[in-house]
């Protein structure tokens, strides 16, 4: 054999050789990582288990606190909600009978508006019967039906043509000269 081809046979084989060495040197390195990582990993999520069993008991009582505080809250809300309804019902009905009341006395009494029986009224000496002046229009008012608090659903976007690259679109910025 040549020394020449002895030569770069060696060279070849020595550097696949070597490089194979490597490479399973670099799989096992990467193994070994993993199972420590892993391991670690495990032992981690162990003592938070741990942890968080030990701290779950203190802190359940103000979950439910908070819990029975929303609801209570809730409750409340229902109640003022309806007794504004109800007062606003009555306040109404007071002031109808009122009316009607007044009315009714205005209709036993008979009205002298212009001094005279047998002379029409003009436009001026006309009176507002007591009953429409004492009465107001009821303002309106929008009976709102109070449910639980619930999270809002996301809105859904709106539609959008052209490319969806989720990029914004580059601003060009020129000197002026």
């Amino acid at each position: 054999m040549d020394d020449a081809l002895m030569v770069t046979n060696l060279v070849y084989f020595g550097t696949l050789i070597v490089g194979g060495a490597l490479i399973v040197f670099l799989a096992a390195a990467t193994v070994i990582t993993l199972i420590i990582a892993g391991a670690g990993q495990g032992v981690a999520s162990i003592v938070a288990t741990i942890l968080r069993l030990l701290r779950t008991r203190p802190h359940e009582e103000p979950e439910m606190l908070a819990e029975a505080a929303r609801t209570e809250y809730t409750r409340k809300a229902v109640v003022a909600k309806a007794d504004a309804i109800l007062a606003a019902r009555r306040a109404d009905a007071a002031a109808a009978s009122a009316a009607t009341a007044a009315s009714k006395a205005a209709a036993a009494s008979p009205s002298q508006a212009s001094g005279s029986e047998d002379a029409e009224p003009d436009d001026e000496e006309v009176a507002i019967p007591a009953a429409f002046a004492a009465t107001k229009p009821a303002p309106a008012r929008a009976i709102a039906v109070v449910s639980p608090m619930r999270p809002a659903r996301p809105a859904a976007a709106p539609a959008r043509s052209g490319p969806h690259t989720g990029t914004q679109p580059a601003l060009v910025v020129g000197r002026a000269s």
